[in-house]
């Protein structure tokens, strides 16, 4: 018996190298694929993505032209990698994988075929898919999918003219005094009023304007405190109110100044009671609208201005 046991460690110890040798041999017989994706359809003049992905084979490098029927490569490649591993059937398999994303331009509408791409591991060669892309003008693809696309639902097609009247849309100027160290500081706001009960949703943007001609004043500070309007009253009315600017001032000399007052060009957005169909659902249309809204004349008292004690 010892002299047998003597050749059964040697016998296990070669089926132990033979099994790992055949797991190593199987682990090198990793199946090689060339994936590939890419939309298929696509806007004319708008960028898209294609990625190539090698799959167990490293030190890969993918030949794709600059140039080819119907588009242009814009970037690429992009390179990132990625390893996992998976149990199945109690059998440990891990993946290994290098993506090649370049970004290419549709040049003209059509269906074109994507090059033919290539790679060669150990003298075999592998290849992707040719996937076909359709290049779709806007108005090809409104066509084609209706109902992808913004619809506007109004009885006629006319195209109706939105007005705003001076009664629902003006500034008002106002005027507030400080002292300091013996002298007079005005305060001048410019405040936007919108009826409340009108069609006017907001502001824009500010095109166009005049300031108030303050020749007679030094200027401080001047600054627009924003946008954002309150509900406040006037005259016994509910109004949306803001502050489109202020000026700080100091008067250059004494008495009582005529104020020429100056313009404001503004685009309002005005509600206009159509209904669009868009992805999120029903929207409410709105038109922009530009107005002119003068600042009326107003006086200023730059009150006394040198040595009060010597007057």
């Amino acid at each position: 018996m010892k002299m047998k046991s003597k050749y059964l460690l040697p016998m296990f110890l070669f089926f132990i190298t033979g099994y790992l040798s055949a797991q190593e041999q199987e682990e090198d017989k990793k199946e090689i694929k060339l994936e590939v994706k890419a939309p298929e359809e696509v806007l004319l003049g708008k960028a898209f993505r294609v990625a190539y992905t090698v799959i167990n084979a490293e030190n890969i490098d993918l030949d794709f032209p600059q140039k080819m029927k119907g588009f242009e490569t814009q970037y690429g490649p992009m390179w990132s990698s990625s390893a996992s591993t998976q149990v199945i059937e109690g059998k440990t398999i891990s993946t290994k994988a290098q993506t090649f994303t370049y970004i290419l331009m549709p040049l003209e509408r059509g269906k074109y075929k994507l090059p033919e791409i290539s790679i060669e591991v150990e003298g075999k060669k592998y290849k992707a898919e040719r996937p076909e892309i359709e290049v779709l003008s806007l108005e090809d693809l409104q066509k084609k999918y209706p109902e992808d696309f913004p619809s506007r639902e109004k009885k006629d097609n006319k195209k109706k003219k939105y007005e705003i009247k001076d009664e629902d849309a003006f500034i008002r100027t106002i005027i507030e005094e400080q002292k300091a160290d013996g002298g007079k500081i005005l305060e001048v706001s410019l405040r936007l009023y919108v009826a409340e009960k009108t069609d006017i949703s907001g502001i824009s943007n500010i095109l166009d304007f005049e300031e108030p001609d303050f020749s007679q004043f030094n200027i401080v500070r001047r600054y627009s405190p924003g946008r954002r309007m309150a509900l406040t009253k006037y005259e016994g009315k509910n109004y949306y109110a803001t502050d489109i600017r202020k000026f700080i001032l100091t008067p250059k000399r004494s008495g009582k100044v005529e104020i020429e007052g100056g313009h404001f060009d503004i685009v309002f957005r005005v509600r206009t009671g159509e209904v669009e169909r868009s992805f999120f659902g029903p929207v409410e249309v709105e038109a922009e609208v530009r107005k002119t809204i003068r600042v009326e004349n107003f006086t200023l008292d730059g009150g006394l201005v040198g040595d009060w004690h010597t007057i």
